[in-house]
């Protein structure tokens, strides 16, 4: 019998998916027989019959409402700026040799991802604009 340490990753990796497909098979077989089970007859059995539903009510808009949303100053810097990180970071990871280059690139990536697109979505303004209508009147 071979030590765990013999193996090799491709020995590995067949192993793992091997079990996972396994286990897969073994529960929907358990998950087929317990749903093929016929329920208990108690009593009468029941018929229902279906009738269209009524029509829902006509609505009656009370008010418009416009929404805009404008970026502020921050909000824009933070959108140049994760614009700008973006490019950096590529052009960083594709520059990069070792692994720890790529890894540092990947995590930077990410920090300056959540840092400036953050910012992007609190530096939004938006206005809304409400317009009232009387039911029955032309629009204002």
């Amino acid at each position: 019998m071979q030590q765990l340490s013999d193996l090799t990753i491709d020995q590995i990796v067949f192993a793992a998916i091997f079990g996972f497909i396994t286990i897969s098979l073994i529960g929907l077989v358990i998950w087929f027989v317990k749903g093929q089970k016929k329920p208990a007859q108690s009593g009468p059995k029941i018929t229902a019959t279906f009738t269209q539903p009524p029509a829902p009510p006509k609505l009656v808009a009370m008010a418009q409402i416009e929404e805009q949303v404008v970026f502020s100053g921050g909000g824009i810097v933070a959108v140049l700026l994760l614009v700008l990180c973006n490019l950096i970071a590529i052009v960083s990871f594709a520059a990069s040799t070792t692994i720890l280059q790529e890894t540092l690139a990947a995590l930077v990536w990410i920090g300056w991802n959540i840092l400036w697109g953050t910012g992007a979505i609190i530096g939004r303004k938006r206005t809304y604009i409400v317009r009232r209508e009387a039911p029955g009147s032309p629009q204002s």
